[in-house]
């Protein structure tokens, strides 16, 4: 080997070694950076979560706040009463609402916790959930309020999907809360369906809550549905919608989301 043919040899044996450095380099910095991602991710997932959690607690109390408050109404109706006569038949019928009130609480308080824990649950055990709290809406609106329920036949293949956890319930809470029954118009309308693939469209509709002043309560700024929302958007990102409308008798409040497996 002349010396040309050795300087060329170094320099290529250089250049090798060069390379061979560099792409170790580029190897270990991409590993490096995907290291932190990763971390990057799973801190973000973990904040999510969090976030999640406490959202799902909020919206626990909000509900638990205003069940209670329902069965609270049982006894004020009885200390309303005119007379003697009217005041014990209210006590024995406050007695038997608080009693079943509260075995349905039991049903319901368990999924809450459920909830706080697991960000989703099955269609069929958010139904169940919803029927529940239908059950125990009905003690207190019995000669009241109306519920009519339509649950169409094409959600069926759907019940095992999952969903966010009480969004269903809450919702049906918030229009009961929020309802000014008359005469004329005393039904809250409950409608669940499937419309295109794997999206649920859950609609409610409840009359409109005036106060003694005759002014409309919106229901559009509510704590509940503002938490709700919150927790919508960071469960699906944009894979719900949510739309409002309003005239001068009801309300509807319409929810259509994805379902997943």
């Amino acid at each position: 080997m002349n010396k040309r043919e050795k300087i060329l040899f170094g320099a290529t044996a250089l250049l090798g070694t060069v390379l061979g450095i560099s792409i170790h380099e580029g190897v270990k910095q991409k590993k490096q950076l995907n290291e932190v991602n990763d971390r990057s991710k799973q801190l973000l997932n973990k904040l999510k979560s969090q976030e999640a959690e406490l959202l799902q607690k909020r919206g626990n109390m909000h509900f638990i706040k205003n069940c209670l408050a329902i069965i609270k109404s049982f006894a004020e109706d009885a200390e309303n009463s005119s007379d003697k006569e009217e005041y014990l038949q209210n006590v024995s019928r406050a007695n038997k609402n608080s009693i079943r009130s509260i075995e349905l609480v039991h049903p319901l308080l368990e999924h809450l916790t459920y909830a706080t824990h697991n960000t989703s649950s099955t269609l069929f055990q958010e139904l169940k959930h919803l029927k529940v709290f239908m059950e125990f809406v009905k003690i207190r609106s019995v000669e009241d309020c109306h519920i009519k329920y339509s649950l169409h036949d094409n959600v069926k293949p759907y019940i095992k999907h999952n969903i966010c956890c009480c969004v269903l319930t809450e919702i049906l809470e918030n229009a009961f809360t929020h309802s000014y029954i008359t005469d004329a118009d005393n039904t809250i309308e409950i409608e669940a369906k499937i419309a295109d693939d794997n999206f649920l469209v859950y609609t409610v509709s409840n009359p409109i809550y005036k106060s003694k002043r005759n002014k409309q309560s919106s229901q559009l700024g509510g704590l509940g549905l503002k938490n709700l929302r919150e927790r919508l958007s960071l469960f699906y990102q944009n894979e719900f919608e949510i739309s409002c409308t309003e005239d001068k008798s009801r309300y509807e409040f319409k929810l259509i989301v994805k379902l997943f497996k």
